[in-house]
């Protein structure tokens, strides 16, 4: 009988030993221990050979990019990610592409804020051999893990229509969830690597705005999460108000679409209380709800709309921004801006300075505002690259920036 005891004695304690050995040494399902990250899948593999080849083609056009080739250590592997945020207080799911130098390492994020789209089928996740996407991309090879958050409304999230379109909150949710998620990566990587906490941004035009939007939230809220390093805003629409009221006084502007998508998005968020009709005359104040369903391009909805200011919105909304019946679009959109601060981390603002579409003073402004608040002059630069506009300063901005983050990692 006492050996008995003895044996059954013997039998809990291994037991209750190989159960403290496997709670401390076996490794554990990393699904368990992600916070953020749904999924990784593997999208596609560069080579540094292939990398070469693209860089050399752009070379021709841009000479720049002959110091983007000449730092180049390593393959990429691109995945699409799908990761969990918030929009409207619902728990949501969200995408990215995300590319991960393929050479054992530890490496800062670059994170790129896209400009405006309307189109489902151009996010970063459903296209990503888009050429700008593509060699935005192939930057991971110089050292980086390069993101570009879909944004809500696209890839994963694109039942949530339309788009929150310069809807600050959300914006600002998307990206920083999204790099949250990355942390999280590496047990599902093909070639895992460590990602470090340095953090670079970049953006243009609506990514410009939203980059500068997640500068200062991370500034402000995020310090212990992320080390940020550097950030470039490219020819961002930062004081929305700002620029509405600009727009409403000029004979012809050749982005209608960019208003509308921004009327539609606010009127869907129940933030503005005007009908449309109040805003735009008709037939274009109809058509309006419709155009931003992510089946139709900018160029599509250009095409539904006209380049005559006059045309286009209605004489009290013209002559009446500021009366106390457009007060919802005033608030909204002073709300949705990004105030200048005093800010302690480098950011640069590069603008076409014949800009028709995002005013050359938006950047001016903001950079301005920037050193009145107190930012050192050491700390904020404002780039005007000459005679170009919108559309022509995408990619000479996009590489002023990453030539930037390259001599700063």
């Amino acid at each position: 009988m006492n050996r008995m005891k003895f044996l059954w004695g013997l039998l809990v304690v291994l037991a209750l030993f190989v159960t403290a050995c496997s709670d401390d040494n076996d490794p554990v399902d990393p699904v368990e221990k992600r916070e953020y990250l749904v999924s990784a899948d593997l999208v596609k593999s560069y080579s540094t050979v292939e990398a070469q080849t693209l860089f050399a083609v752009l070379q021709a056009t841009y000479p720049d990019v002959a110091q983007l080739a000449a730092s180049i250590e390593t393959g990429v592997d691109v995945y699409k990610i799908v990761y969990k945020t918030e929009f409207k207080d619902e728990d949501i799911q969200a995408s990215a592409l995300v590319a991960v130098p393929s050479k054992a390492g530890e490496y800062p994020i670059v994170s790129f804020q896209n400009g405006t789209n309307p189109l489902h089928a151009n996010a970063p996740t459903v296209n990503p051999g888009n050429t700008l996407y593509q060699a935005l991309t192939l930057t991971g090879t110089t050292g980086f893990v390069v993101a570009f958050p879909d944004y809500i409304g696209f890839g994963a999230s694109d039942n949530i229509i339309p788009h929150p379109y310069f809807h600050k909150e959300s914006t600002v949710d998307a990206v920083v969830d999204m790099l949250k998620a990355i942390k999280e990566i590496k047990p599902l990587l093909k070639n895992p690597v460590d990602i470090s906490k340095d953090l670079f941004l970049a953006g243009y035009s609506q990514g410009g705005w939203a980059t500068l939007a997640v500068h200062n939230a991370i500034e402000t809220n995020y310090k212990n999460d992320f080390n940020l390093k550097a950030t470039m805003c490219g020819a961002g629409a930062y004081d929305i108000w700002a620029i509405n009221q600009q727009v409403v006084t000029l004979p012809l502007y050749p982005q209608p679409y960019f208003i509308a998508y921004m009327v539609a998005a606010h009127k869907s968020l129940g933030n503005f209380t005007n009908p449309i009709s109040d805003i735009f005359k008709s037939p274009y104040a109809e058509r309006v709800p419709n155009l931003f369903n992510g089946q139709n391009s900018g160029d599509q909805i250009n095409a539904q709309l006209t380049t005559s200011v006059a045309d286009l919105f209605t004489d009290e909304y013209r002559t009446g921004l500021n009366s106390a019946k457009f007060s919802s679009v005033k608030s909204t959109l002073i709300g949705n801006s990004v105030a200048p601060w005093k800010t302690t981390i480098p950011v640069r603002f590069i603008h076409g300075s014949a800009d028709t579409s995002v005013p050359f003073t938006s950047s001016q402004l903001m950079f301005e505002g920037m050193k009145a608040a107190g930012t050192a002059t050491d700390k904020v630069q404002l780039i005007p690259l000459q005679g170009l506009d919108h559309g022509d300063a995408i990619v000479p901005a996009a590489l002023s920036g990453l030539l930037w983050f390259n001599q700063l990692n």
